[in-house]
């Protein structure tokens, strides 16, 4: 009976035989997570005045990878360091208040929202708002249930 090759590798510094598991980069025989995708963008939301306040936005993530797999977003302004997602902008400074959210629109497809959710502004000006994801993709399809 023939052995399976096991890909091993460790991250700098570390030994991947006598250091800890949690410090291997890749272990061929653990299910782990790999990137699929790695995107950056922006979303603008227009002046906003007198009733024209309340705004969505979103990207559709088109992945094509035929089930629901891992995603991590991050969202951030000029006036907001960049925060995982959902985030809630609530500062009273900047723009106007925003968040952020997502929804699995089907197998292939994952929707980033963002919104202005301080209805009680009379008036703001434009401003854009800065958004990247991660989509991770399973070694197999459906490994980790």
């Amino acid at each position: 009976m023939s052995k399976t090759p096991v890909l091993l590798a460790a991250r700098k510094g570390k030994d991947v035989f006598r250091d800890d598991i949690r410090f291997r980069n890749v272990d061929s025989s653990k299910n782990q997570f790999k990137i699929d995708e790695l995107t950056s963008g922006t979303i603008s939301f227009d002046a906003g005045s007198g009733g024209t306040i309340a705004q969505l936005k979103y990207v559709d993530i088109e992945h094509n990878l035929g089930y629901q797999p891992t995603f991590v977003g991050w969202a951030g302004s000029s006036s907001v360091d960049w925060q995982q997602n959902p985030v809630a902008n609530a500062g009273s400074t900047g723009p106007t208040k925003w968040c952020t959210g997502i929804s699995r629109i089907d197998d292939d497809t994952i929707r980033f929202y963002f919104y202005i959710y301080d209805f009680t502004l009379a008036n703001y000006s434009a401003f854009d708002v800065n958004y990247k994801y991660i989509i991770y993709v399973d070694p197999n399809k459906n490994a980790w249930s």
